[in-house]
């Protein structure tokens, strides 16, 4: 029997915190991202792809002015250059949005961690042990059976002051 002499420790945690814990996993296994955020890189291409379509077609109409009279590989050449620029513009915009999203996610399982270690929503306890029950009773008993013999307190402490004044 563990503890049986001297007791056990263990941690306690408020019986209203595993319901929590188990719901906060459950959301969070299900929606890893939010409303704002989608988890889905096709989710965010759906929401992205009107603008990204209105961008391209200014963004070659723009060249194609500035072309002028070319034609051939000069124009290639300038509306590949436009082109190439709007698709990083619009790959930047998404690489900052999925890093926000990681960002996110990172601070959220963090949080989680941290409410779900041991010591968080607890506290340690102890059990008493026969050892435990016996030094209680000790301290119970013993300044009783010193009064009732009085060879303690009043007589000894009036005997020391006498001796050193």
């Amino acid at each position: 029997m563990s503890g049986f002499l001297s007791g056990s420790n263990e941690w306690q945690r408020d019986p209203m915190f595993a319901p929590f814990a188990q719901n906060t996993l459950d959301l969070a296994s299900r929606n890893q991202g939010s409303a704002f955020i989608p988890t889905d890189l096709s989710q965010i291409m759906s929401l992205y792809n009107p603008l990204f379509t209105l961008q391209n077609q200014r963004a070659f109409g723009q060249a194609k002015e500035s072309a002028g009279n070319l034609t051939g590989s000069g124009l290639g050449n300038i509306l590949g250059r436009s082109a190439q620029e709007q698709s990083t513009l619009q790959n930047q915009l998404i690489a900052g949005i999925m890093e926000g999203r990681l960002a996110n996610n990172q601070q959220m399982w963090s949080t989680l961690a941290q409410l779900l270690t041991p010591g968080a929503q607890g506290q340690l306890t102890h059990t008493p042990g026969v050892l435990d029950y016996m030094m209680q009773g000790a301290g119970i008993a013993l300044p009783a059976i010193a009064m009732m013999s009085g060879s303690g307190g009043a007589g000894a402490g009036a005997a020391g002051k006498g001796a050193t004044a």
